[in-house]
């Protein structure tokens, strides 16, 4: 089959239309959050699709471009993508239109990129990895492949409570009857109140967390039917829980959540997480990705999470193509030295 390439300096409203069109669309793969990235970290991006002979587009990607000027490398960089899960036509998984995205950026724009598909390790999803690999990039095997669970939410209210572990349903039943109040919708407010609750949260368990600055820039550049979802819990008129999610593709997924002291107290976390998966199923979701589990460094969350009747999944991992094997040596040197020093910080 003949393929065409398309390669974006900058976005627009096709686009984002395009990109609906596949199950695999998140919060990530757009526009609104890669700029907000961009900007913080002071980065360039890039767009690609490629479109078979009938002009359907069966890849899609935001890029992110990186310049470390003291090695003279440049990285490109596909956070959870690229979206390749069409759904007129289904997955591509051929190894021409993996070694169709990696000649399109190097060495003309990159001599290094990275990917991180939004796949679940299964028998197609290890079919699409062979792909890949065959579409010359190799696995980065030292960074761990992202764990989560995944809960079906399609089936509806009843369908979604029977799920539930019953000491999970219990406590859901308990929060209930406390004097709590849920708000929800899109309002860009919601997202400060949640930003200051995450704030207490990160602080309160001692972990660095994801900036929410960038989600709030996000929230506000995404178009109406994009913007996320936030749902909190109220408690005498204060706010003690907060949730957002992203609603796009198939899949609702967990932005960030916090809890005050007197919201755990109160169990509202259950309430607000029982508000969310109904609203994502409204929302036309199948599946809901409640964000990576630990359970060896954070076990309580995890488990969690698995009383909400869902499934564990892993996915295919990262994936690289370098331009040559020294810049591949050499870019690998440069990223364990910086991991090194993060850890330290």
């Amino acid at each position: 089959m003949n393929y065409t390439i398309e390669i974006y300096d900058r976005h627009d409203e096709k686009w984002d239309r395009s990109a609906r069109d596949f199950r695999d669309y998140t919060i990530y793969q757009t526009w609104a959050y890669q700029s907000a990235r961009a900007e913080k970290e002071n980065l360039k991006l890039s767009g690609i699709i490629i479109r078979n002979s009938n002009q359907e587009a069966v890849l899609m990607a935001v890029v992110r471009l990186k310049r470390i000027p003291v090695a003279g490398l440049r990285i490109a960089y596909i956070q959870w993508g690229p979206l390749i899960d069409h759904t007129v036509h289904g997955r591509i998984v051929t190894q021409e239109i993996w070694k169709l995205l990696r000649d399109a950026y190097i060495p003309l724009h990159a001599d290094v990129l990275r990917i991180v598909p939004n796949c679940v390790l299964d028998p197609q999803g290890e079919e699409i990895s062979s792909a890949i690999g065959n579409g010359g990039f190799g696995k980065v095997t030292f960074l761990e492949p992202y764990r989560s669970i995944y809960v079906p939410i399609d089936g509806g209210e009843e369908a979604i409570l029977e799920g539930f572990h019953k000491s999970w349903r219990r406590t859901l039943k308990k929060a209930r009857k406390n004097p709590l109040e849920i708000r929800e919708g899109n309002d860009p407010s919601y997202f400060d109140i949640l930003k200051q609750i995450y704030a207490k949260t990160i602080e309160r368990k001692g972990f660095r967390g994801l900036d929410p600055d960038v989600f709030i820039q996000a929230h506000r550049a995404l178009p109406e039917t994009d913007k996320m979802h936030i749902v909190i819990a109220y408690s005498n008129g204060e706010a003690v829980t907060a949730h957002a999610s992203s609603f796009l593709g198939e899949m609702g997924e967990g932005i960030l959540a916090g809890s005050t002291e007197q919201g755990i107290g109160l169990n509202s976390s259950y309430l607000v997480w029982w508000q969310t998966l109904l609203a994502a199923h409204r929302a036309g979701m199948k599946i809901y990705n409640l964000g990576g589990i630990d359970p060896k460094d954070n076990p309580s969350v995890c488990q969690f999470k698995q009383r909400m009747g869902g499934k564990e999944i892993f996915h295919i991992g990262t994936f690289e193509a370098a331009r040559s094997a020294s810049v591949r040596m050499l870019w690998r040197g440069i990223e364990r030295i910086y991991r090194c020093v993060a850890r330290r910080a």
